[in-house]
């Protein structure tokens, strides 16, 4: 059975959502969380069905990561998907002896949020300074909201009337929308859901502290 579902920034819920098909038998086989797909195996009766943790974690150098990985194997939990730039990192118990957790205390466990919200300012910080200057440059910026007529270079446009217009208003606004709209629009919208997901994986930290 192969499902879909994102995930950005609230791991939990993530968690949860594999949870409830292991719960109906279905044990985790496979995962790609670049695409959402995640991959279900129906289990046989009396089959140990592992419990799926996810951590986020980043590493420069092969050397830490396997030392992160065999410390997780030393606890009894295995790297189901993983890799050193990835970040997301989903573990499965080995055996029913495992623990029910990969974190010992909620410090921990919360701290995956903050790496993923310092991950999400990283990818917001170089975005800043385009929209700046797209700005600057006047390819985008408020005033293109407030007087839209600035942008359409058709001479007279404003002064024709009938098909006349309606055939250049038509035939130019594409040209209007990629010169100016689209540019600075489309920076605009990837700061504001950076800026929520930096949000939202700070929120998600302060909140895992506080409930253990």
């Amino acid at each position: 059975m192969i499902l879909y579902k994102q995930c950005v920034v609230n791991i939990q819920k993530l968690e949860n959502w594999i949870e409830d098909y292991r719960k109906q038998g279905y044990r985790l086989i496979r995962v790609n969380p670049n695409i959402g797909r995640y991959e279900f195996a129906k289990s046989r009766v009396g089959e140990f069905l592992p419990k799926v943790r996810i951590d986020f974690r980043t590493f420069n150098k092969k050397d830490a990561y396997d030392d992160y990985l065999c410390l997780f194997e030393d606890s009894g939990w295995h790297c189901l998907y993983g890799s050193r730039s990835n970040g997301f990192q989903y573990f499965e118990q080995m055996h029913e002896g495992a623990s029910d957790d990969i974190f010992s205390d909620s410090v921990s466990r919360a701290a995956r949020y903050k790496r993923l919200s310092t991950m999400w300012l990283t990818m917001l910080v170089p975005y800043i300074p385009i929209a700046v200057a797209l700005n600057t440059t006047g390819v985008f910026g408020w005033h293109n909201v407030s007087d839209p007529k600035t942008l359409y270079l058709t001479p007279g446009l404003w002064e024709m009337s009938g098909a006349h217009f309606w055939r250049a208003f038509l035939f130019e606004t594409p040209f209007v929308l990629l010169r100016a709209g689209f540019g600075g629009f489309f920076f605009l919208v990837i700061i504001a859901a950076f800026l929520y997901f930096l949000l939202k994986a700070a929120y998600l930290y302060k909140k895992e502290k506080k409930l253990r």
